[in-house]
């Protein structure tokens, strides 16, 4: 159990190091910001399952940079 304890900030650290080097190679202007940033808020703020707000930005990415 010790050990366990021990290694929760590790394992919450490697979790937010890799989550940041993937930010940082697909987040490259304005608009994937806000795409971002929504997304964000929107997971923190309702009950909006990951995953489908993982497609809803695909989808808005889509929309927004193959299209226009």
């Amino acid at each position: 159990m010790l050990v366990q304890r021990a290694l929760t900030p590790v394992s919450i650290g490697l979790l937010l190091a890799g989550c940041l080097s993937f930010a940082k190679g697909a987040i490259t202007g304005g608009m994937a910001v806000a795409i971002a940033a929504l997304a964000f808020v929107l997971v923190l703020r309702t009950r909006i399952n990951p995953a489908i707000m993982i497609l809803g930005g695909a989808v808005a990415g889509i929309l927004v940079f193959v299209l226009a």
